[in-house]
């Protein structure tokens, strides 16, 4: 049987665990294991509440989403409406089970509740560029599930050929193999 104390102590555990985005494990003795999520590295993919796409790659170790991620959006105006997708072209770091984006036309959010889930959040806002500049805003949430793990790209083979050099290099599941001749 715990005192209050030591029950005040894991409840406090517990809460700070969850506030810096780690799970918390309670085995039959009551013994709290911190363990911090990390998601998966590869391809993730999803829809927003808009039904429009959310792709992006988590990198190896699963600290970062890597450059071009692509976040899908709709939105009705009193002028008309706009379609299209924004693609954010830097990489972004994951910290606990969260990434944060804060650009000058985009804030994109999300939290991994589990290896390979994500949720998250989007806004953005801007205009259509000349002639008419209108401006729209567009927000929603979005959803995304690991798809699969990242391609690693590799020269495989490379030996001299007459005058030439030949590669076998391998892009994920494919393999170009090729003969380079360079101008002399």
């Amino acid at each position: 049987m715990r005192s209050k104390g030591q029950a005040a102590v894991l409840i406090l555990i517990v809460f700070a665990t969850l506030m810096a985005g780690c799970t918390i494990d309670t085995l039959g003795l009551g013994e709290a294991i911190l363990k911090v999520l990390t998601p998966k590295a590869g391809s993730w993919a999803g829809t927003t509440s808009q039904n429009k796409s959310v792709t992006y790659t988590v990198g190896e170790g699963g600290t970062q989403i890597e450059p071009g991620m692509r976040v899908g959006f709709f939105c009705q105006e009193s002028w008309g409406t706009v379609s299209g997708y924004y693609v954010c072209n830097i990489s972004i770091p994951i910290e606990g089970n969260k990434f944060d984006y804060d650009g000058s036309s985009i804030n994109v959010g999300g939290t991994f509740g589990s290896t390979s889930t994500c949720t998250g959040t989007f806004s953005l806002a801007g205009n259509t560029g000349y002639p008419y500049y209108l401006t729209f805003s567009a927000s929603g949430t979005w959803n995304t599930t690991w798809q699969s793990a990242a391609a690693k790209n590799s020269i495989e083979n490379i030996q001299a050929e007459g005058d030439g050099i030949y590669l076998e290099q391998k892009h994920g599941d494919s393999v170009i193999k090729m003969v380079v001749h360079l101008n002399k």
